[in-house]
């Protein structure tokens, strides 16, 4: 069969070393293949997961970027049947938004991404419901408002405001976050930004890349 000049073949697989039921290809067909080895990257997941998801992965987005080798806990020297992928993941991203009982959550996602990543996320549910609780404060008096001093609990935090974030608020919520670490600053814009490119346009934006403009040389 003669393939049509607009047509390419990509073929994905797992690596030897993954023991992933791998069979290796003859020299002859490796040699007429251009090779390339993709890796995991956090960040690009969790844009992945807000473009997809929005507001339910918001918390899935928020512990990520505070256990970032959680994306991925496979070791081909372990035989385990459950571990945490970011495939996985988005599994636990249904799971935990699906109407069930919170024992039969906890069971699904453990049995996603194995018991231990299930109890850290499970950790850091508390401080997310603590900053839900957080919100209205910031919003109503964002200079007074005190900054927790837990890192799990700043990075949630910054999730949560780039969640809230919109053209009406940004004023209030610049002003908190210009108070917190610049880490947590720029992760909160920079999820802000790509959930709503309106706030590109906002004086608030403008000062932020003036704070923090070599980000973007």
């Amino acid at each position: 069969h003669k393939f049509m000049s607009n047509v390419r073949i990509i073929s994905a697989g797992n690596r030897e070393t993954d023991k992933g039921i791998v069979n290796r290809q003859p020299m002859p067909l490796c040699n007429r293949e251009t090779w390339c080895e993709f890796g995991i990257d956090v960040d690009q997941w969790c844009e992945w997961a807000q473009c997809k998801y929005g507001d339910l992965a918001a918390i899935f987005i928020a512990f990520m970027q505070f256990r970032k080798p959680l994306i991925c806990t496979y070791d081909p020297a372990k035989a385990e049947k459950n571990v945490a992928t970011p495939r996985t993941w988005e599994k636990c991203i249904r799971y935990f938004n699906a109407p069930l009982a919170i024992d039969i959550k906890q069971a699904a996602m453990a049995g996603a991404i194995g018991d231990g990543p299930a109890a850290e996320f499970w950790g850091f549910n508390d401080s997310w419901i603590k900053i839900a609780k957080l919100m209205p404060a910031i919003l109503k008096d964002p200079v007074k408002t005190p900054i927790p001093e837990e890192t799990s609990l700043q990075y949630a935090l910054s999730i949560a405001i780039s969640g809230t974030f919109n053209e009406k608020n940004a004023q209030t919520l610049h002003t908190y976050l210009v108070r917190m670490s610049p880490e947590f600053n720029v992760l909160a814009w920079q999820m802000a930004v790509k959930r709503d490119p309106n706030l590109f346009t906002t004086d608030q934006f403008l000062d932020f890349s003036k704070r923090f403009k070599v980000i973007f040389n």
